[in-house]
């Protein structure tokens, strides 16, 4: 076991209760997110295409992202573009895709202007989140013993207040071992920024599925870890050093988005968001590279074309009602 695993191991044992056992939400928000420790509070190349890295995002594929984003903006806010500030949160450090504009890290506490374009790229699928497994005809929550040199997936013996909070809404009646993985954390944190004096848009970029389709067509559950542009299940391997991630829950956090107001809300692939909302960028880029395949018309294809990030990523995004 190396060094950085002993010292995690050590951070995790003091979480644990009496019996070394801690929930997955209190695992994956210390695997990523202790100060020492945590995955993302690492000096480490996480994102890009490189071999060093452990995965690869939409924003790496800047500028071409950006360019979409600014004429998606555009079109969905009108004459009032100008008047918005950009507001990029969740960014890697040394990343931004705006000049201009505020750019927020993970963790970081944002404060809004009053006109904001709020943009997020794979923010929601990186916070804590919790397991739930159907066994012995209920809905009981899984856990993480920490031994002295492994981890092990348990069963909690009570439910726990997360637990309790989705009961009335989980069906009554699933296969048995389904697995159902969510982020609370991520709904929290979507309503921190909903709940703050602002106007505008905002634009969140993630993968993610519906209630029904994470309950009726997930039956492993959708948490995963990335490791060296690899993904798997195994959760419990390397924490710190690997990112651990599930899908957003998308209807959840629509509801959160028009329940603070914003009017219209809509959730649509990547692909359909940047053709029906960046076309003016769109056919720039085609325009301008003409001549043959550039490296800018292999990006624009990566971030469009259903067989790459096309259909695998969504957007939900709205407007407040203020936004003229």
């Amino acid at each position: 076991m190396s060094v950085c695993t002993q010292n995690i191991y050590i951070t995790l044992q003091a979480k644990a209760n009496t019996n070394g056992i801690l929930s997955y939400a209190d695992y994956t928000r210390i695997a990523l997110y202790d100060p020492i420790h945590g995955y993302y509070a690492k000096d480490k190349q996480r994102v890009g295409l490189t071999a060093e890295a452990d995965f690869y995002t939409a924003s790496s594929l800047n500028p071409v992202f950006g360019k979409l984003l600014r004429s998606a903006a555009k079109k969905l806010l009108g004459a009032s573009f100008a008047d918005h500030t950009f507001v990029e949160i969740g960014a890697e450090p040394g990343r931004n895709l705006f000049n201009e504009g505020l750019c927020y890290h993970l963790g970081d506490t944002v404060t809004l202007p009053q006109k904001a374009i709020v943009f997020a790229n794979e923010l929601l699928d990186a916070q804590p989140f919790n397991r739930f497994v159907f066994k012995e005809g209920r809905w009981q929550e899984l856990g993480v013993r920490v031994h002295a040199e492994q981890l092990e997936e348990v069963t909690l013996p009570e439910p726990t207040e997360a637990l309790e909070s989705l009961l009335p809404s989980l069906p009554k009646n699933m296969p048995e071992g389904y697995l159902f993985d969510i982020s609370l954390e991520a709904e929290t944190l979507l309503e921190s920024l909903l709940n703050t004096s602002w106007s505008g848009l905002i634009m969140l970029f993630d993968y993610g599925k519906t209630w029904q389709e994470l309950l009726t067509n997930s039956p492993a559950g959708t948490a995963r870890a990335y490791y060296k542009h690899t993904l798997s299940n195994k959760l419990l391997e390397r924490p710190g050093e690997q990112d651990l991630t599930t899908h957003v829950c998308w209807d959840r956090c629509e509801g959160l988005l028009q329940n603070a107001g914003l009017n219209p809300t809509k959730l649509e692939r990547q692909e359909a968001f940047f053709v029906n909302h960046a076309q003016e960028a769109i056919s720039k880029i085609i325009t301008d590279n003409a001549q043959g395949l550039s490296q800018e018309l292999q990006s624009l294809k990566e971030l469009l074309h259903p067989h790459h990030m096309g259909q695998k990523f969504q957007v939900l995004w709205g407007k407040t009602q203020s936004t003229n």
